[in-house]
């Protein structure tokens, strides 16, 4: 009889065992793999964020230097042709150099294409052209160093030719010039006038 109750106990003990196992413990130890799974998700995600964050301290701190290259691109690639800014500045660089200007003719803006292709070609960015002529006075080193500080504009301006004529007092230049700006809208660009200084 005694060993039939132990019989029956050590069935019952193995009964509840599993039960146990395959119940609580196999509950238990499915719930600890999602928990796993759902912390080493939160993990990356961490690390995701930290190199989002570092990336945008970087880009914060490099934000005013960026800023200034921005500016200065402005001044070079106005959205008009501003040639008011361009007589005042052409001015400068004249009475720095010593020359004595005579005429500015700028024509009328057009579609730039690039070095070596047709205005019909397509767009280049948006940009627009407008070439600008000049005549100013002065000796050869005055003229050279009017077109280096024309070189050194913060408008971009690019001296596609120089005529120089001896044989007066002074040596008379003729220069051609270009200068660029991106238009903000569609809009057709006004023609400017020639000026004189």
């Amino acid at each position: 009889m005694n060993k039939r109750v132990i019989a029956i106990a050590v069935a019952a003990s193995v009964v509840i065992v599993g039960i146990w196992y395959f119940g609580v413990n196999s509950h238990q130890s499915k719930s600890i793999k999602q928990a796993n799974a759902a912390a080493a998700a939160a993990d990356a995600q961490a690390s995701s964020l930290r190199s989002q964050i570092a990336v945008l301290q970087r880009e914060k701190t490099q934000l005013p230097s960026t800023q200034a290259k921005l500016a200065a691109l402005k001044l070079a690639l106005p959205d008009t042709p501003a040639l008011d800014k361009l007589v005042d500045d052409i001015n400068a660089a004249a009475a720095q150099a010593g020359v004595d200007w005579q005429t500015v003719s700028p024509t009328k803006p057009a579609t730039f294409a690039g070095t070596g292709q047709s205005l019909s070609s397509t767009n280049v960015g948006g940009a627009q052209s407008v070439t600008v002529a000049l005549q100013v006075n002065g000796s050869v080193h005055q003229i050279l160093d009017f077109v280096t500080r024309l070189n050194t504009l913060s408008r971009l301006l690019d001296v596609t030719s120089i005529n120089l004529a001896s044989g007066a007092a002074k040596p008379t230049a003729q220069l051609t010039t270009q200068i660029f700006f991106v238009p903000s809208s569609t809009g057709p660009a006004t023609t400017p006038a020639a000026a004189t200084p």
